[in-house]
């Protein structure tokens, strides 16, 4: 379940900000847990690829996710010499279902692919937090 959790925060954030910004945040957020599994565990391979896969979907669901959105906009409207204009939505109706539908084939391939032996993941706790002001 976390892999897919990741893969939706993945999407949502590239959908929005840099293809790169994103997958630094997913990886972030996601590096307290994998450090403390080992390397050679299938399950962190397939976190990384999780997160990396879904950060490149998400980057096509928005005209502004990525700039070779914009640029396919503006080659389209060129190309048409004005007679066809994507606008933001239209885009996104096409392009967010087209994603969900790719987001679920790179989650089972990714899960196929990649056979964990983890059955359980172990949270390690936050640190305890600090009021402001009485450091």
């Amino acid at each position: 379940k976390l892999r897919l959790y990741m893969m939706f925060m993945g999407v949502f954030l590239s959908m929005w900000i840099s293809n790169v910004a994103a997958p630094v945040l997913c990886v972030s957020v996601i590096l307290p847990i994998l450090h403390d599994l080992h390397r050679s565990e299938p399950y962190v391979k397939s976190m990384l690829m999780s997160i990396a896969i879904a950060c490149n979907l998400g980057g096509t669901t928005t005209p502004i996710a990525s700039p070779q959105n914009a640029i396919a906009l503006h080659v389209v409207e060129d190309l048409t010499d004005g007679k066809v204009e994507i606008s933001f939505f239209e885009w996104m109706a096409v392009a967010i279902p087209t994603c969900l539908v790719l987001l679920v084939i790179a989650f089972g391939f990714i899960r196929f692919t990649y056979k964990s032996r983890i059955k359980t993941i172990h949270v390690p706790p936050l640190a305890k937090p600090v009021p402001l002001g009485l450091r």
